[in-house]
């Protein structure tokens, strides 16, 4: 066997996956690596007791410098909790053989410990290039039901797990941050940041955090992480999820709608919001809120990628700042 030094960074992720996936009960598993960005994902065809024909599971392996265990355990029970409690098809994790959802073990040439769950593959396609209102009121079906179960669901752990509120966005040390000196934003770009910050403030004060507006969410629910299977759609890619307004799950999806569909993005809009009320309200004095997240969504991407050190992520931020500042001229913040 060929020393890990010897190995290609794929090659060792490979041997890591495969030390990892003993861990299962799964027979003859064929490993490829799907992604190496921060978490690497891989994708496991193995064979599984009394199954005479390979099934499909995806793997994720968290990289130790990123991995935070109250926000994953909190992902793995509520997803858990959704294949339990409702019909919606998301990734189900996998138990190890002890019965555990996340697994952490020691690893020989690893200096800090390693985590990794196991999901059960979701099987869809993408529909980017042919969204339609009718598609998209599937999608907000699918959506308002998974906050009517966040609404009454809390795991074993509480509140425990990331947030997706005002102080990720603009707290201390976000370039982003009010007063920040940070040189990421123009002086004319600052005080559209400030004046939206302030807006969201208020905002957040006014709806407070009842279960009826605040609980887990999804967070990254763009065209990616929907897929559809004939008339059904699934969600996938749970990584981000956390605690925040279920306005912010919908203005991810708005937010997507307007940078890359326009001039289709009111009417592709009017189809999710007519899709989620179908199972769950959304008043006219909420929605006039849903702009008001999708800006913080943008501040979010902008802080996101202008803090990273890898060069792709922080190439991409003059255009989101373009869009962020495009998209907080239209709004008034005049309330803040």
């Amino acid at each position: 066997m060929r020393p890990d030094a010897l190995l290609t960074p794929r090659g060792r992720l490979r041997r890591l996956a495969a030390h990892v996936l003993g861990h299962y009960a799964l027979h003859a598993p064929r490993i490829a690596v799907l992604s190496t960005k921060e978490h690497a994902l891989l994708r496991v065809d193995a064979h599984v007791p009394d199954h005479p024909s390979p099934e499909r599971f995806a793997l994720r392996l968290y990289d130790p410098q990123a991995f935070h265990e109250p926000s994953v355990v909190t992902e793995l029970a509520w997803l858990a909790a959704l294949r339990r409690d409702t019909g919606l098809v998301v990734p189900e994790p996998v138990l190890t053989r002890a019965g555990e959802r996340l697994l952490k073990l020691e690893v020989a040439g690893h200096e800090a410990p390693r985590a990794a769950a196991l999901f059960r593959w979701v099987d869809g396609r993408r529909r980017k290039a042919s969204l339609t209102p009718a598609a998209l009121a599937s999608v907000g079906r699918f959506v308002a039901h998974l906050h009517q179960h966040a609404a009454g669901f809390v795991p074993r752990v509480g509140q425990a797990g990331q947030r997706w509120d005002w102080e990720r966005v603009f707290g201390n040390g976000s370039p982003v941050a009010p007063e920040s000196d940070d040189p990421l934003l123009s002086g004319e770009q600052r005080r559209l940041f400030d004046a939206t910050a302030a807006r969201l403030h208020v905002v957040m004060k006014q709806l407070g955090r009842s279960p009826d507006v605040w609980g887990l969410i999804h967070a990254d629910l763009h065209s990616s992480n929907y897929l559809f299977w004939g008339a059904e759609v699934r969600a996938i890619d749970f990584e981000d999820c956390g605690w925040g307004y279920f306005l912010y799950d919908l203005a991810v999806i708005l937010d997507e709608l307007y940078a890359a569909y326009a001039p289709r993005a009111i009417a592709l809009r009017a189809g999710l919001l007519r899709g989620y009320r179908e199972v769950r309200e959304v008043t006219d004095e909420q929605e006039a809120l849903l702009d008001v997240f999708v800006a913080m969504r943008l501040a979010e991407l902008v802080r996101w990628h202008g803090r990273s050190d890898d060069p792709a992520h922080h190439a991409a931020v003059p255009q989101l700042l373009t869009e962020a500042v495009h998209h907080m001229r239209q709004l008034d913040l005049s309330a803040s």
